[in-house]
């Protein structure tokens, strides 16, 4: 479990974040969706990502990533509360070293607290002590603010399809 406890100072106000991080459990499967649901009202494709990643066969059921090496979620907490989520997946069709950063979200009434950075620092953390030298995800040209906020993480522009860019940040 991580923990983090910061001072924060903006405009608006001061906030300390007193956030753990834990790996999705039953326990905490419906108030995942429920911040997923909040934060992507239009998209549910994640339901079924969150649901294997509990399963012991993990990536079974996942055809269009045809399987997976990897798939782990985490929420994060405070006050008891699920405050957010994030994941990271390898495919099983992907290069070595790559892996990709599964659906992330915040509920959106505490935005800009800092704690979408704290869970991606979790997430470099994970990748790194795997060896995985690059991070990738994707996300849609509809969220601007996802996409400044990968950017402001260090993640570049990749190839995109449709709707849907890919950015990467290199970890090692």
């Amino acid at each position: 479990m991580n923990r983090i406890t910061t001072n924060k100072t903006s405009k608006e106000s001061k906030s300390i974040l007193n956030l753990d991080i834990r790996p999705l459990s039953y326990a905490s499967l419906l108030e995942a969706f429920q911040v997923l649901r909040e934060a992507l009202p239009s998209d549910r494709r994640w339901l079924i990502d969150l649901l294997a990643s509990l399963n012991p066969w993990k990536g079974i059921g996942l055809p269009w990533l045809g399987g997976c090496e990897y798939l782990r979620y985490w929420v994060s907490i405070e006050k008891n509360r699920v405050v957010g989520v994030t994941g990271m997946y390898i495919p099983r069709q992907t290069p070595e070293s790559i892996s990709w950063l599964g659906w992330t979200a915040v509920r959106p009434e505490i935005h800009r607290r800092g704690i979408g950075k704290f869970m991606l620092d979790y997430i470099f953390q994970q990748a790194k002590s795997m060896e995985i030298a690059t991070l990738a995800v994707y996300t849609s040209i509809k969220h601007p603010k996802a996409i400044a906020f990968y950017q402001k993480l260090g993640f570049f522009p990749g190839k995109g399809k449709g709707n849907y860019l890919v950015y990467k940040k290199t970890l090692l």
